[in-house]
């Protein structure tokens, strides 16, 4: 009887033994699962960081063009602006040039008749 219970008690000692080493395979099981998921998930987000990356970089090239576009073209009008002043200082200087010859002329004596113009 003794012997039986023995027999018994080591059943059941290798029966949680079982148990104990199938609760721990199941947990593993999981663990190893969930360690998977954990790499697929950081290996998309490394994926998603790198396009991220990817796309600031055009971002910031299309922020550079369009600033240097902005730059070129508010330097385009003020060239623009300086060119319409300078034509116009041309002109008045024309100006001022042909009313200097005018009055130069009033000034001078003419010949044949003994007359200025003043």
């Amino acid at each position: 009887m003794v012997k039986k219970k023995t027999t018994k008690v080591s059943k059941l000692e290798k029966e949680i033994e079982n148990l104990k080493l199938s609760k721990i395979t199941n947990v593993l099981k999981d663990f190893t699962s969930q360690i998977d998921k954990l790499v697929s998930v950081s290996i998309a987000l490394q994926s998603k960081n790198a396009e991220l990356g990817m796309q600031m970089s055009d971002v910031l090239e299309e922020m550079n063009e369009m600033t240097r576009l902005l730059k070129e073209a508010g330097t385009s009008d003020v060239e623009r602006k300086f060119d319409n002043i300078i034509s116009e200082l041309k002109k008045l200087n024309k100006s001022i040039d042909k009313l200097i010859k005018i009055e130069l002329a009033k000034k001078i004596v003419i010949p044949k008749t003994g007359e200025s113009y003043e």
